[in-house]
């Protein structure tokens, strides 16, 4: 076992990672980024849009950025995180461009702004080529530039844990298997969602629920795990898994069923819609026979060429490469998994309940609520990510950072312990994505919440044998667990909530329900199984 000593140890690879590592080396703290594969280059900041929210409009402001945060997130956000990522927007964009990010700009030199469902003012921007890896390679040019340390290819495990107090991390190579222990002052949990926990998804093979696992196994509690946001338009055909550009949609894209009906003719805002509202509309209508080959068409006949070309270019380029025309009827899309609303819940610093520990990204919680709005995610990475920096590296400083060598010894025998191991965690991560795709996904029910609950608890059983002498065989295992428990927190958190709100529906609660549901919801990790309890609105502990 190798062990390493920082102030602030930065677990992950994507925008809000190394964001925080960049505000931590700034701070003054000695950082160290951990991620699991190669910041910049890794993740779903390679594979996603570009978009941005800010209120640079001159009509615009934080404050009314924050209301339509909150009111997209049906008031369940945390305010002080929402507040947070609205107060900060404008200052980590600017950032960003001055780092090299190529937004948009307009001849006098102000930003391009675009229109966004669920925004009442231009907040959207995008760089030139609206493409994640347009934010990622300046981030990591960053880095490296500023001398940061960076440990690749290993993946954190779990939290070194004493009394109560984050003391770092345990991980290991996925390439040499080498066991490494990171004794830090203060650590952030920055490694993404659980998009892979579904079938179908726009995410990134590595997006496994990895902080999840990580904080349910050290004791704390996630909050919001019932809100997934689903993407209501991913192109199938032509054959790929890219998302419509979403400045479309407030621009008159619409979603046809086969007999050419408007699916979003009974949706409140059409296609100013929130996306949950999409997505649930497009699910419902494939559900009635109402598609083809499980899409539905996307007709952007009603946009013009120069809208397409400077909203939608990606999606334009892809077009071109098949050989079909934009303004044709050939092209289908059908709904995905992409976001998690829920995660590890912290306050408008960063910080979780447990001392020492932060969180940012789409690992946390508090920014989103019910359902996300458009462009918030790069938002809330940038800022969260910047804020848990600034308080981990201030938090480092009065902390006792000496390593404690047998705790770390402890963990790093329980992942050695692995090795010897027989099965394959691949294999129950297949059964993993099929049961939450069909039972806990777009749509749900009791009956459904409840089958899922037991074949998830079946499967953790079967986690117990997996592992592997090889790193790509203990990656796999790892993995699998961490679907397993991220996937198990939704299941309880949906069964939970006897309602319909936000991202969150259910066809034997198809309503609201204020008096009772206006609170976010916490699960927990208990023997062999969940434990679910309501707290109120902004707390951050069970």
């Amino acid at each position: 076992m190798e062990n390493l000593s920082c102030d602030v140890a930065i677990l992950g690879g994507g925008p809000a990672a190394m964001t925080a590592t960049i505000a931590a080396m700034e701070s003054g703290a000695d950082a160290l980024l951990v991620c699991k594969q190669s910041p910049g280059s890794s993740g779903n900041i390679v594979m996603a849009r570009a978009g941005h929210s800010a209120n640079f409009a001159p009509d615009d402001s934080a404050a009314l950025f924050l209301e339509d945060t909150l009111a997209g997130g049906d008031h369940l956000n945390h305010p002080d995180v929402a507040d947070a990522m609205c107060a900060d927007s404008a200052a980590r964009i600017r950032d960003l461009y001055d780092w090299g990010v190529p937004f948009l700009t307009r001849g006098d030199g102000s930003f391009d702004l675009h229109p966004q469902g669920g925004h009442r003012r231009d907040r959207g921007l995008y760089p030139a080529r609206n493409w994640g890896v347009e934010v990622a390679r300046p981030l990591r040019k960053k880095l490296d530039a500023d001398g940061a340390r960076i440990l690749e290819h290993v993946m954190a495990v779990d939290l070194l844990v004493a009394d109560g107090v984050c003391r770092g991390v345990v991980g290991f190579h996925t390439r040499s298997g080498a066991i490494y222990a990171v004794h830090a002052g203060a650590t952030i949990l920055a490694t993404g969602g659980a998009g892979q926990i579904y079938a179908e998804n726009t995410n990134a093979g590595g997006i496994t629920g990895d902080a999840f696992g990580m904080a349910l196994r050290a004791g704390l509690a996630l909050s919001d795990m019932e809100f997934v946001q689903f993407y209501p338009a991913v192109i199938k055909r032509p054959e790929s898994n890219m998302v419509v550009a979403p400045t479309l949609f407030p621009l008159g894209a619409r979603f046809l069923n086969r007999d050419g009906a408007d699916v979003l003719r009974d949706v409140p805002g059409g296609g100013g819609a929130t996306r949950d509202l999409m997505a649930r509309a497009v699910y419902l209508e494939l559900m009635r026979g109402g598609g083809v080959d499980g899409a539905v068409q996307m007709d952007l006949s009603g946009i013009p060429m120069e809208d397409l070309e400077r909203f939608a270019p990606d999606n334009l380029k892809l077009f071109a490469r098949r050989g079909v025309s934009p303004h044709s009827s050939e092209i289908f899309v059908t709904p995905k998994a992409h976001f998690f609303m829920g995660g590890v819940p912290i306050d408008g610093r960063g910080a979780t309940a447990m001392p020492g520990l932060y969180a940012a990204g789409e690992a946390s919680a508090g920014a989103h609520g019910a359902n996300r709005l458009s462009n918030n995610a790069f938002t809330e990475a940038h800022a969260l990510g910047w804020r848990a920096a600034k308080a981990a590296s201030e938090y480092a400083r009065g902390a006792d950072g000496a390593a404690d060598p047998a705790l770390a010894r402890r963990h790093a025998d329980a992942l050695a312990a692995r090795a010897g191991r027989p099965g394959r965690g691949v294999e129950l991560a297949r059964e993993i994505k099929r049961v939450c795709w069909e039972n806990a996904g777009i749509v749900r029910g009791g009956g459904l919440l409840e089958e899922a609950r037991a074949e998830l608890a079946d499967a953790e059983r079967g986690l117990a044998a997996c592992g592997g002498s090889e790193p790509a065989r203990l990656v796999e295992a790892v993995e699998a667990e961490n679907m397993c428990l991220s996937a198990g927190a939704v299941v309880e958190s949906a069964l939970m909530r006897t309602e319909s709100r936000g991202a969150h529906y259910r066809t034997d609660y198809p309503e609201p329900d204020d008096a009772r549901w206006r609170v976010n919801v916490f699960v927990k990790k208990t023997g062999d199984g969940f434990s679910a309890l309501t707290r109120p609105v902004g707390a951050i502990s069970a």
